[in-house]
């Protein structure tokens, strides 16, 4: 049964107006209105999160990096071909194939800044060489040197791509030495890396 108790003037043993309950109010507090911080006192209960719900599942995209090891890979004379990135410097969510299609297979729809960079050791002067992003198997960014000299050269690619889940990104380059090149290998010296920003 409820009680109302009526009182014109409420003096606390020490002045301060507050009262201090010694059991918890039972309710949910729902109709408690008007507190101000200065007369709520306590700590708040610890929150463990083990009954949240509707939060996203699973690894979320975020990209990936690989290079080239072992030994120094051979390139055909005029002939495009893919570089096999064969060591993973980083993959969080396993979207690159290090083993066979050399490739990094987009996760979910979005905007992916795509950057690569292969070194030629000894490049002959003048003669030209090219590098491509593919997507599904079709060149959609290109760039292209001419050294002025006899000497180790590198060249960089970098895009940002509108992306859709389940496209394959590689990397093919061309030259026109007029013999097989070798690539140099090492993570500082031939990679590729793919990395999901909007």
């Amino acid at each position: 049964m409820a009680s109302t108790l009526k009182i014109d003037t409420l003096t606390t043993p020490d002045g301060t107006g507050n009262i201090t309950f010694s059991r918890p109010i039972a309710g949910d507090g729902s109709n408690l209105t008007a507190l101000t911080s200065g007369n709520l006192t306590g700590a708040l209960p610890a929150i463990s999160g083990a009954a949240l719900t509707n939060l996203p599942a699973g690894t979320h995209p975020v990209g990936a990096r690989a290079h080239l090891t072992g030994g120094n890979p051979s390139f055909s004379n005029a002939t495009w071909t893919q570089v096999a990135f064969n060591t993973e410097t980083y993959d969080p969510n396993g979207v690159y194939d290090h083993t066979s299609g050399h490739d990094y297979v987009v996760e979910a729809d979005g905007y992916y800044l795509v950057t690569s960079r292969v070194y030629w050791p000894g490049w002959v002067n003048a003669v030209r060489h090219r590098m491509q992003i593919y997507v599904n198997g079709s060149g959609v960014s290109l760039a292209l040197d001419i050294p002025g000299a006899t000497k180790d050269n590198t060249q960089t690619i970098t895009d940002i791509l509108s992306l859709s889940a389940s496209d394959s990104v590689e990397i093919w380059v061309y030259h026109e030495k007029g013999s097989a090149q070798a690539m140099g290998v090492g993570p500082d010296a031939s990679f590729m890396a793919v990395q999901r920003i909007g």
